[in-house]
């Protein structure tokens, strides 16, 4: 998997005091989960904005070994393939993982019901 580290552009998302993470996973085994992910969503071109100043990157984008993050805060943008037979075989799998079907969850349908909203956002519903 292909990536670019960039510090967070835009910190209005992130509120409350900054807590130590709860995790700890060495970079190579977080990358490669990362990696799975993105080749789940059949996406490309990810950026990942750590909670750093540009001096932390190296000349080639990645972070430096002597890198201190202000926080454990991370935002990961991808570019998804967006094209309509793509995105249709997309809702098909998640209809056919059926992890949010109500027969799952005793009847509730908020999940599933959220799956097919964003069917019907990206007109890929038919």
């Amino acid at each position: 998997m292909q990536y670019v580290v960039r510090p967070i552009s835009d910190r209005t998302t992130f509120t409350g005091k900054p807590r130590s993470s709860p995790f700890d996973a060495p970079w190579s085994r977080t990358i490669a989960l990362l990696g799975a992910e993105v080749r789940h969503l059949r996406g490309r071109d990810v950026v990942m904005e750590l909670d750093v100043t540009e001096r932390d990157l190296r000349l080639d984008g990645m972070v430096r070994a002597n890198a201190r993050p202000a926080s454990p805060a991370v935002r990961i943008a991808e570019h998804v393939n967006t094209d309509p037979e793509s995105l249709r075989s997309l809702w098909r799998a998640a209809r056919r993982a059926a992890a949010a079907h109500p027969d799952r969850h005793d009847g509730a349908r908020t999940a599933w019901d959220q799956v097919e909203a964003a069917a019907a956002v990206l007109g890929v519903d038919q």
